[in-house]
């Protein structure tokens, strides 16, 4: 019979290892009319270790899909609200234009505590007209871990 303890800075911590499981995200834009999904796809899958979030995301456009009306950046669901002490700017977002097989590289970017992420490129946020005119078959895709309270 084991146990384990940890204690830091007075705070009881255990550690809780998850198995990725599926999550269903929502496709937001921040202001004005947002995207639709259509026949496009939006997966995701998550885990949980401790207070720590591991969150991939796979949207694929579809012949169906519209993809608002570029007033406002493009927002994910998050599967845990973010830490309230900071901003976190976590990873990388792929996007990738089928047309002419161009890839594209994003900031994933999370305030404090927040339920959504936007991800930016080159001093502007990924929406429907930008990086470029986004169309059926292309692909936006990341991994990312956050830290959550």
């Amino acid at each position: 019979n084991s146990s384990s303890s940890a204690v830091f800075g007075g705070v009881d911590s255990c550690l809780i290892f998850d198995k990725p499981r599926t999550y269903t995200p929502t496709w937001t834009q921040s202001t004005g009319t947002g995207p639709a999904l259509g026949d496009g796809t939006l997966t995701a899958l998550l885990s949980y270790s401790g207070f720590k979030v591991d969150y991939y995301l796979r949207l694929v456009m579809g012949s169906t899909t519209t993809y608002g009306d570029s007033t406002g950046a493009w927002q994910f669901s998050l599967p845990r609200i973010s830490s309230p002490v900071a901003n976190q700017y976590i990873g990388a977002a792929y996007l990738r234009m089928n047309s002419n097989n161009y890839i594209y590289v994003g900031e994933i970017s999370i305030g404090a505590a927040e339920t959504v992420l936007t991800i930016g490129y080159q001093n502007g946020a990924v929406r429907g007209t930008f990086p470029y005119t986004w169309a059926a078959g292309d692909t936006l895709e990341f991994f990312i871990s956050y830290f959550a309270p």
